[in-house]
């Protein structure tokens, strides 16, 4: 159940990703966070890039 938990905190709060094209901001729909092991904090993003987008952001949060 804690390993449960955890993972649970870490696709939680964690991120907000931002593309920029042209000081454009596209919303993040689409965005998949997936725990590598629920024993990591690391997580793998995944998204299907803008194609007019000249720059991603990633920032991270972190749960409290």
């Amino acid at each position: 159940m804690r390993k449960i938990y955890k993972m649970g905190l870490l696709l939680f709060g964690i991120l907000c990703l931002s593309f920029s094209s042209h000081k454009n901001t596209y919303a993040a729909g689409g965005v998949q966070a997936t725990a590598a092991a629920l024993s990591s904090n690391k997580i793998e993003l995944k998204w299907n890039p803008v194609p007019s987008a000249g720059g991603y952001e990633v920032y991270r949060r972190s749960a409290s």
